[in-house]
């Protein structure tokens, strides 16, 4: 079994890997737009080009690297579309690195393989609302089994081990509380693994030193409370009524998008389940089921009032690592044909690729109508908009409450002079005191002085008109 293994990883694992992030970066071109002018990343990046300087929030240091390039390319005087541009760009780098490290320098094909399999296997919608730290994170914790592996393989333990191995642990525990979810399903995988991939003693080094990091982040640098609310949500729905769970949309959501946005998750259960059945690998089997069963429940008690699929997609996204583990250390190795086993996973990629273009349409109708919103208000003089939730098609808009930075994005791309800027409030009559404000830029949560501002990118001029509570007859007609 090992030698089909073997084979199909040493002499395929490079090429699709790096054919898979070839096209992942060529569509974070394309759709660098819809990438970039959405929500949490417009909003990031502009804070990044205004202040100058990183926009780490709630402990998410990860996130650095991917702001680097707005911020190094807004230092170097690019235009904002090539900010932007650089910016969708550098989450697939992240990705890339990962895999070149994985793949060429610690030479675990299996975790390279798994990182470009966690790209793209459960990725739909997260692939246009990129931000979300824990799809990093999760391949930094797929790079720290890689380097347990690849000393167990080469027996060989170097001095700088033990603090590489702390800095990857201290990076996987920053980047997003949800990671301990990958961590653990790894630990629990590799723990049953008959082929003693990884020796127990590491194991236990490895939890226990998560163990530590946790406790020293709980009473050193404090979780934020964004956090601490967040792991607060299971506990205080689980005490809910299941009726009244039930009623929550999140359970139509799973349900409705596992035909279609997780049809291939579906197929993948199956041939897991018949696989280790078959194969009377009834540990890998039970272990398998309940951590699917456990984590599914697990999300859709704690978010159970969610509207968004997909922000729900993210939230799912550590449940990829329990199928790509037991498909690449257990049944693509069995193929008894190493075409096999690439024809197999090939076809997974492009259908997935595929599929992630196609899902554009509903980002592009997104941006499509933050630009009708933006028409409908070069009749007016001034340049600062206020809306009522209310008075906005919300299918097409989704969450709103980006709308001021994607929209003064949208302006500034159209016009470098242009500032042209819409705020959306749920309960605008609160918020009425912005309509004699001249001098700053309003969002949702936040507001920024003209001063204040970086006028090399946002040259904010119109000091003369105030913001304009926009009625719904001066809006593009809902539908």
């Amino acid at each position: 079994m090992k030698v089909y293994h073997n084979r199909f990883i040493e002499k395929q694992t490079s090429l699709i890997g790096n054919i898979t992030f070839l096209v992942l970066a060529i569509m974070a071109i394309v759709f660098w737009r819809e990438r970039t002018i959405m929500l949490d990343a417009s909003f990031q990046s502009f804070d990044v080009i205004n202040k100058g300087k990183l926009a780490i929030q709630v402990q998410r240091f990860g996130a650095a690297f991917v702001q680097m390039f707005p911020l190094l390319t807004s230092k170097l005087g690019l235009p904002l579309k090539a900010i932007l541009i650089s910016y969708s760009l550098s989450f697939i780098i992240f990705h890339y690195l990962l895999f070149l490290i994985c793949n060429y320098i610690l030479k675990v094909k299996e975790m390279a393989l798994s990182i470009v399999l966690f790209t793209i296997l459960m990725t739909v919608h997260t692939f246009f609302w990129v931000q979300n730290e824990v799809i990093q994170g999760i391949s930094v914790v797929f790079v720290y089994f890689a380097l347990l592996i690849n000393r167990e393989r080469s027996q060989k333990i170097r001095w700088f081990d033990f603090p590489l191995a702390l800095l990857i642990l201290i990076t996987a525990v920053y980047f997003h509380p949800l990671n301990v979810f990958a961590f653990v399903f790894c630990i629990l995988f590799f723990l049953i693994s008959s082929d003693n991939i990884i020796n127990l003693q590491k194991i236990i080094f490895s939890v226990a030193t998560w163990i530590a990091i946790v406790v020293a982040k709980v009473y050193i640098t404090k979780v934020s409370t964004y956090d601490v609310g967040s792991m607060q949500r299971f506990t205080t729905n689980i005490s809910k009524p299941i009726a009244e769970l039930k009623q929550g949309e999140a359970i139509n959501l799973f349900l409705s998008h596992c035909f279609d946005d997780f049809v291939i998750l579906i197929s993948l259960v199956l041939s897991i389940v018949i696989y280790y059945t078959t194969t009377k690998e009834y540990r890998k089997l039970v272990l398998f089921s309940l951590l699917t069963i456990s984590y599914i429940l697990l999300v859709l008690v704690s978010f159970y009032d969610s509207k968004f699929w997909f922000y729900l997609e993210s939230q799912f996204l550590p449940l990829s690592v329990i199928f790509i583990l037991p498909l690449v250390f257990d049944i693509i190795p069995s193929f008894k044909k190493e075409r096999t086993a690439l024809i197999t996973i090939s076809v997974l990629i492009v259908y997935k690729l595929f599929y992630i273009s196609y899902s554009s349409q509903i980002y592009t109708q997104r941006l499509n109508y933050l630009n009708e919103l933006l028409i409908y208000t070069y009749r007016f003089d001034s340049t600062k908009f206020m809306v009522d939730n209310d008075d906005i098609q919300q299918n097409k808009l989704l969450m709103h409450w980006g709308c001021a930075y994607e929209t003064l994005y949208l302006s500034l791309l159209k016009s470098p002079d242009s500032t042209r800027t819409i705020v959306i409030y749920d309960e605008p009559k609160n918020e009425l005191w912005i309509t004699g404000q001249k001098n700053s830029f309003h969002a949702a949560y936040d507001m920024i002085k003209y001063p204040e501002a970086n006028h090399n990118y946002f040259n904010f001029k119109d000091t003369v008109h105030s913001y304009k509570l926009l009625s719904r007859k001066e809006l593009p007609p809902l539908k």
